[in-house]
């Protein structure tokens, strides 16, 4: 007889197992797979390589706990998460940012502009591209425009085949309703003119995902 049932043994299912195994419970857990850890599961292929079997995975939290919790199962990778797109036949960082503006930009304009952009919001600062476009000073317009035609417009029809005003969610907005119904490379967090970070996700923990040793230790329930 078990206390508990945990139908899937994704990260979510796995986590909650473990804890009521902790404080006691006996844990039955059911999973279709024949294998733990859901979409975020990696495998060796037939030359060594660890590869993720359902395209890859990103572990990013700004959460102390949350990281020193999977640290009693597993090893980490360091690593920044960076994208670049190939615009005219140059490869530029994504999210555009301050050393992006340089790329595409001979450096008298890319200084007046990198002004500009930080007089009005700030240093290290991201804004929606719909906003950055609707700005009152014609050649921040013209930069916004630049970025909307040759990015987001890009990249949204490719993704979803809807342009930035047709996406579903508040486009004008940042926060965490901005990234519900959609990833959230695709609109507000593309765009950092303020800065010269060049990663894509800001959160100081991320890494690929859980490495190999994690999956044997959720298993068998090993102590830290």
């Amino acid at each position: 007889m078990f206390d508990s049932v945990i139908i899937g043994a994704g990260v979510a299912g796995c986590v909650a197992a473990r804890d009521l195994a902790e404080s006691g419970r006996k844990v039955l857990v059911l999973e279709q797979r024949d294998h733990i850890g859901g979409n975020c599961y990696d495998e060796k292929d037939e030359h060594g390589i660890l590869i993720h079997k359902y395209g890859p995975h990103i572990f990013h939290t700004k959460e102390q706990k949350a990281y020193d919790y999977l640290s009693r199962f597993t090893d980490w990778y360091a690593f920044g998460h960076e994208v670049v797109a190939n615009v005219h036949g140059k490869l530029i960082p994504v999210p555009f940012n301050l050393n992006t503006l340089h790329m595409v930009y001979e450096q008298e304009k890319a200084d007046a502009l990198e002004k500009k952009l930080i007089d009005a919001f700030g240093l290290e600062s991201r804004v929606p591209i719909l906003k950055l476009r609707e700005h009152v000073d014609p050649e921040i317009r013209e930069f916004a425009d630049y970025v909307y035609e040759n990015i987001f417009l890009h990249y949204t029809m490719k993704q979803w085949g809807q342009t930035p005003e047709q996406m579903p969610h508040p486009m004008h907005r940042s926060g965490s309703e901005t990234y519900r119904y959609a990833p959230p490379a695709s609109v507000s967090r593309l765009m950092a003119p303020s800065g010269q970070d060049s990663k894509h996700i800001l959160q100081s923990r991320q890494v690929p995902q859980l490495t190999q040793r994690s999956k044997s230790r959720f298993a068998a329930g090993s102590s830290p």
